[in-house]
């Protein structure tokens, strides 16, 4: 696919990977419709990418609001032929912790949200037997993470989503690709409540995920890891689980030693 004169939505588009991801698909050519929460926000981006680009406000979360969005990009840039399902949120600490309304809002964000944006979109792209979908998802969503139940969780379930859809809407000449990021230099995991504090695996830029959305996009590839290190990982505890599950214990012995003293 070349994204020259496509109309491509980002949800989750004012900061981060989404941003990153608008920016560069500005660079091909692609009409930009994006999605946020403050307008301020998108303004920035909007500003930052030039081109041609329409904007909306929607909280992912609410179904209205979602479908209001899409409608009003539509209206202002045509028919959406590829959609990048982005905006979620963090959820950082012990499970035994996390208030219950805290792990609802983030797999309605993370999950629901998704759904939301995906019955916004597929319906056009079913009736015109073409369109992409991108689903930003996480390496968390491919191995449990711990002191991050809830997230991981909520990106589990669009793991699985994903690839039932990418087999789906394979009648229709739609074409599904899941990408699974691993740690990224943005502001996620303040917003999450707990900077990243590892030695490993290195985070990555937001600009390098986006440069691989952008060509899975081009090429078709249903499948992106953005981290060679996490796809090593979990190529480990796919082949291997007791080593995987020893090196997770390792990795968090001192959070886990934390537990132990309560």
């Amino acid at each position: 696919m070349k994204l020259q004169d496509k109309v491509m939505l980002v949800t989750g588009a004012s900061r981060g990977i989404g941003a990153a991801i608008a920016r560069q698909a500005a660079a091909r050519g692609a009409r930009c419709g994006l999605i946020a929460r403050t307008q301020a926000d998108l303004d920035r981006v909007r500003g930052e990418i030039g081109g041609v680009c329409a904007t909306a406000i929607a909280d992912v979360a609410d179904r209205a609001q979602v479908d209001g969005a899409v409608k009003k990009i539509e209206g202002e840039l045509g028919p959406i032929d590829v959609a990048v399902v982005n905006a979620g949120v963090g959820l950082h600490g012990p499970f035994i912790d996390a208030e219950v309304d805290d792990l609802d809002r983030v797999m309605r964000i993370n999950y629901m949200g998704s759904v939301h944006v995906l019955k916004a979109v597929i319906p056009s792209m079913i009736q015109r037997r073409a369109g992409h979908i991108a689903v930003i998802g996480s390496i968390s969503g491919r191995m449990g993470s711990p002191f991050e139940a809830g997230y991981s969780a909520s990106k589990f379930a669009l793991t699985g989503l994903t690839e039932a859809l990418s087999i789906e809407l394979m009648p229709f000449d739609i074409n599904v690709t899941l990408v699974s990021p691993g740690p990224t230099t943005t502001n996620f995991f303040e917003a999450s409540g707990h900077p990243y504090d590892r030695e490993r695996p290195k985070p990555q830029s937001a600009e390098h995920v986006a440069g691989l959305t952008l060509r899975a996009i081009e090429h078709n590839r249903r499948d992106i890891f953005a981290s060679a290190f996490m796809r090593q990982a979990l190529i480990s505890k796919t082949l291997v689980p007791p080593a995987f599950r020893w090196g997770s214990m390792r990795a968090f012995a001192k959070e886990l030693a934390e537990l132990r003293a309560r």
